[in-house]
């Protein structure tokens, strides 16, 4: 599985250089992955240099998009490039040039990387990236300036928003690209624009297309403009008091735009979203021990049968004190095979967090991992418990309060009245015309309904502590998990709603989120680690 670590450098470049007949691109971030790295001199580079002398050659005559393999096995490179949709094959050829080599300048050494143009986007990796659906990792860039009327601003967006996204996957004889334009008052439009890689189907396309509008919210919510960036698809919108012929051409040199970047992350199944996790003070294993051996025995048993259980299973290794129970809950929309990877990288990932203690606990967006040297199999636990909130205010508390109140009533009734799902429901509510309350609720199935009621609507009660005037949150404990959040009406999720991250979020110059524990609830024995924010070095 690979992942991208923290060589992310989010510089936005805003001086119009001018030289030639076709101004440069307009670099706005990049992405080194720490997936490994090659050598001055080796195939790979080798391998590398051909292949981009390969993409910039054919830059013309293939209408903007391009991919290509050289070499074989380790050393294999493959890399895509896309131009947006309104270029002409000529300038095309020119940002693919400029940015292949500003890549390779700025991860001189690593195999996989992505680099974001205002005009293109390049990226190259040492596995196989054509066909193939990415919307990991993803970046935001929003315009500082707020909207005076966000209201207005919001209603007018998720129209555009849709049918830009209805133009794209219908009408692929573009190059699955569209561009319009809606008035927002008789002095100013708001412009937008999507795009996404040819080499998915437009099923694809749609889908992540609506998940970059769903998080619009976080990137740029009350602002005049912001930009959602992924390896697959991108989304921009923006509102510009001139109008103008070339959607693009018209703002990037006006008014500045921040970044930001979430999700620093890319596989084929794409790996969970860690969020928080507990390692208690309870009692220590020693390495080579009995009880790290019953523990290893244990997570193997876990993740050969996470295919088989339906998202759930416990098991127990070992004797007196050197008995291990666990247990792990994949999320009620996750196939066998998904629930299956996020048990591996959950039960090493809370071994290298909570390294000799016998008691831990890991929670995602997308599954559960426990241990202890205790039974916890058919026990409803409501403590420790963890809070997660968006950071962002809602204008309307009471109304949201009012909805949110019947929903989460909806969800508990049917978690606990139809078992036939595991004990997972998940429902949306209309908080307007153009905005909407989406929330999901489940138990660990080794409960009863009766306690899994008492875990929810005590979960459901926490809810003020944890987020009250916000709009998002969750609260979570060892047998069971509450989730909500508020997303404008455009979007249409379905079951993937539960991958949008609503991690804690700050405003400011730089809005790089960093995950780090720091305790906050707690019971006897316990330490609860939730998320902080370091901006500018500073720990919010």
């Amino acid at each position: 599985m690979v992942s991208f670590g923290l060589i992310v450098f989010l510089t936005a470049i805003f001086i119009h250089l001018g030289i030639s007949n076709a101004q440069p691109p307009y670099f706005r971030l990049h992405i080194c992955s720490n997936s490994g790295n090659y050598t001055t001199g080796s195939q790979y580079r080798t391998n590398l240099n051909s292949l981009v002398s390969s993409l910039s050659s054919n830059a013309t005559p293939d209408k903007g998009f391009y991919n290509v393999t050289a070499g074989q096995s380790s050393d294999e490179v493959s890399a895509i490039y896309l131009c947006r949709g309104d270029l002409s094959p000529e300038v095309c050829h020119d940002y693919v040039n400029v940015s292949s080599r500003e890549i390779l300048q700025r991860c001189p050494y690593q195999k996989e990387a992505i680099i974001w143009y205002d005009e293109c986007m390049f990226r190259y990796s040492n596995r196989s990236i054509f066909a193939t659906l990415e919307d990991s990792p993803t970046g935001f860039l929003w315009n500082p300036f707020n909207n005076s009327d966000p209201v207005q601003f919001n209603q007018i967006l998720a129209d555009l928003m849709e049918e830009l996204v209805t133009e794209v996957v219908s009408d692929t004889s573009k190059g699955m690209f569209a561009a319009r334009e809606a008035n927002l008052s008789s002095s100013s439009k708001i412009y937008g624009m999507m795009q996404c890689t040819p080499d998915i189907s437009t099923s694809e396309c749609n889908r992540c297309l609506r998940r970059a509008v769903s998080q619009i919210p976080d990137c740029c919510e009350g602002k005049r403009g912001g930009r959602v960036v992924t390896p697959s698809c991108i989304l921009r919108e923006e509102r510009n008091a001139q109008a103008s012929s070339s959607l693009l051409s018209c703002s990037h040199s006006q008014e500045n735009f921040k970044t930001a970047l979430l999700n620093v992350s890319l596989c084929n199944a794409q790996p969970p979203y860690f969020r928080l996790h507990i390692c208690s003070n309870s009692g220590n294993y020693t390495t080579g021990s009995q009880y790290r051996t019953n523990f290893n025995s244990l997570v193997s048993s876990l993740s050969s049968n996470a295919t088989l259980h339906k998202g759930f299973y416990n098991v127990t290794a070992g004797q007196s004190s050197d008995e291990v129970s666990a247990i792990y809950l994949c999320r009620g929309d996750l196939s066998p095979e998904v629930c299956h990877d996020y048990v591996n990288v959950s039960s090493r990932e809370i071994l290298r967090l909570c390294p000799y203690q016998k008691e831990a606990i890991i929670w995602y967006d997308e599954c559960l991992f426990r241990y202890y040297n205790r039974s916890i199999f058919a026990t409803m636990e409501d403590s420790p418990f963890g809070y997660l909130w968006n950071q962002f205010n809602n204008s309307d508390p009471v109304e949201f309060n009012r909805i949110l109140g019947d929903l989460m009533e909806e969800l508990v009734t049917e978690v606990v009245s139809d078992t036939s799902k595991g004990m997972f429901a998940a429902r949306e509510a209309n908080l307007s015309s153009f905005s909407k309350i989406y929330g999901m609720m489940q138990c660990t199935p080794d409960i009863s309904t009766s306690e899994c009621n008492r875990c929810l609507r005590g979960s459901v009660s926490q809810i003020p502590t944890c987020c009250e005037g916000k709009r998002g949150g969750r609260v979570v404990k060892p047998s069971c998990i509450l989730r909500v959040l508020r997303a404008i009406a455009a979007i249409h999720l379905g079951r993937v709603l539960y991958s949008i991250t609503l991690n804690v979020d700050v405003e400011g110059n730089c809005k790089c989120r960093q995950f780090s524990a720091t305790p906050i609830y707690g019971t006897s024995g316990s330490v609860i680690s939730s998320l902080r924010v370091a901006e500018k070095g500073r720990t919010i």
